[in-house]
């Protein structure tokens, strides 16, 4: 399946399986092994060959994405942990990162 796929269809699937809700990092690993029968090495190269970005850099970018439309909806507390985070002040230093702005402050704004 994997070298039999084009390009655009590998960054599909990939992209299905980061897109998928509450993946964490440490699951991504096993999620694209078992779906591509390859090593997680193979896979990442292949990645970075077709999208220029870590496979890490994309799901976190999904995340992103993902909290910044729930915080159009939900509280912030809310957003935290349907996300996944421990803890309400490193998702903050996370979106900060992120985004350049604090969660509270997109929050009131969008």
């Amino acid at each position: 399946m994997f070298t039999s796929i084009t390009d655009d269809e590998f960054l599909e699937i990939v992209m299905k399986v980061l897109s998928r809700h509450g993946i964490k990092h440490a699951d991504i690993k096993k999620a694209l092994e078992y779906k591509f029968k390859r090593s997680f090495s193979l896979i990442c190269k292949r990645y970075m060959r077709c999208a220029r970005e870590t496979i890490f850099a994309a799901h976190d970018r999904v995340i992103v994405e993902n909290a910044k439309a729930m915080l159009r909806k939900k509280k912030c507390q809310e957003v935290v942990y349907d996300l996944g985070f421990r803890c309400e002040s490193y998702f903050a230093v996370w979106f900060r990162k992120h985004t350049g702005t604090n969660p509270y402050v997109y929050k009131q704004f969008n």
